[in-house]
């Protein structure tokens, strides 16, 4: 018999500005014993989030409005990888009002339905630490380091960092999975060989409007190209 989800275990990140808002959200979580991370906006980065991952982000929606729209650019490549749960608060009632992505203010849900229904159900990831360029480069997917690059998979990078990268693929793939790239364009004899990586996320074809492919984890350092890359997209 499948145990039911245990809200208790979750970890989300909850991104408002300090105020009777913020106060409400964070009370509620406690209630509901959910752990969380605050961030005061979407250009911010939660102290000591490190390493550690998220079952999916709060996000309160006067916050989000009111932000620059450089920070809202950077959080919108986040969003699309985690549950997501826009909220707002009436100050004059003390009531909490989430609205999930793509619904409108009249389709309006409560955060322990959230948590309990798309939360507890999503493998948990890391945030994006690095910043992150536009990088298009041509590579080989390997299923296995001993494998030949004439079996290699076609695909293309792009939202580089130094510390992984979105593969644009046709494949399927599992989250955890190993992988070995190689670039075929880079000549340069100190590339070191394919790089090593793993899947944190996996995307099919033809399940939304979005490219599909996997965001994968540099599991060693960064490969020598990309350092030139990301010079030259700063």
């Amino acid at each position: 018999m499948r145990r039911p989800p245990d809200i208790a275990s979750l970890r989300v990140l909850l991104v408002a500005e300090p105020g009777d808002a913020r106060s409400a959200y964070e009370q509620e979580l406690a209630r509901l014993g959910v752990t969380f991370d605050a961030i005061d906006g979407p250009g911010g980065r939660p102290a000591g989030a490190v390493g550690r991952i998220y079952n999916g982000i709060l996000l309160d929606l006067p916050t989000w409005i009111r932000c620059p729209a450089r920070d809202r650019e950077n959080l919108q490549a986040v969003l699309e990888h985690f549950p997501v749960l826009r909220l707002l608060h009436n100050q004059e009632q003390g009531g909490i009002r989430g609205v999930s992505l793509g619904a409108t203010v009249r389709q309006a849900r409560d955060m322990d339905g959230f948590l309990l229904k798309e939360c507890a159900g999503f493998h948990p990831r890391p945030l994006r630490m690095s910043d992150r360029h536009d990088v298009s480069h041509s590579a080989l997917i390997l299923r296995g380091p001993d494998q030949a690059s004439e079996q290699g998979e076609r695909a293309v990078t792009t939202n580089v960092s130094a510390t992984g990268c979105f593969m644009v693929a046709f494949g399927v793939f599992e989250v955890g999975q190993k992988l070995w790239l190689l670039f075929p364009e880079e000549n340069s004899p100190d590339q070191g060989g394919p790089v090593r990586c793993v899947v944190r996320w996996f995307r099919p074809w033809g399940v939304s409007r979005r490219l599909p492919g996997i965001g994968v984890a540099f599991e060693d350092s960064a490969p020598v190209w990309l350092q030139s890359a990301r010079a030259t997209t700063r």
